[in-house]
């Protein structure tokens, strides 16, 4: 199986989908939701970002492929490429009028944030235990010092400190 991991930066900077192109299927995570989006107004979000990410890497799919979002508040599992470029009530707008959308949302502050986002900057990696945080001391250091650093650090940073992460994996 091949996934090809494209950027989708504007939920937050290290946004990523990933399109499995034998299966017709793209896994948006919170980029793309059904009939949404994911929020821009924490954790490095930019509304602009988010619109060209959606529609310069995702909507340029062809549109049966079929969208697998990370979550959906209203029980739908999945969309496709077609669906949400036509019915999607943010995405379907210009640039200025989704900015608009975006920056009029008002929602609540989440009741987890103060813990999730820097847990999230780390890719989960919070508060471990010391025996695991020396084991990933170790890991980084090894990854470091390989020929090929890049290989072993983007498993371990999710991209952070990958600069291509056009690549496919």
């Amino acid at each position: 199986m091949e996934l090809e991991v494209r950027p989708t930066p504007g939920h937050t900077n290290g946004c990523i989908c990933y399109v499995f192109h034998q299966g017709r299927r793209v896994f948006t995570g919170d980029t793309l939701l059904i009939r949404g989006c994911g929020r821009t107004d924490f954790q490095e979000g930019s509304s602009e970002r988010l619109y060209n990410s959606v529609h310069n890497q995702l909507f340029t799919l062809p549109e049966d492929y079929l969208v697998f979002p990370a979550h959906d508040y209203k029980g739908m599992t999945c969309s496709s490429i077609g669906e949400e470029k036509r019915l999607n009530p943010r995405l379907t707008k210009t640039l200025d009028q989704f900015q608009e959308i975006m920056s009029n949302l008002n929602l609540a502050y989440p009741k987890m944030m103060d813990k999730s986002v820097p847990a999230n900057k780390v890719c989960g990696l919070y508060n471990l235990p010391d025996e695991l945080q020396e084991k990933l001391a170790l890991t980084q250091k090894k990854s470091e010092d390989s020929s090929n650093p890049d290989i072993n650090v983007v498993v371990l940073t999710c991209c952070a400190k990958k600069t291509n992460c056009d690549e496919k994996i």
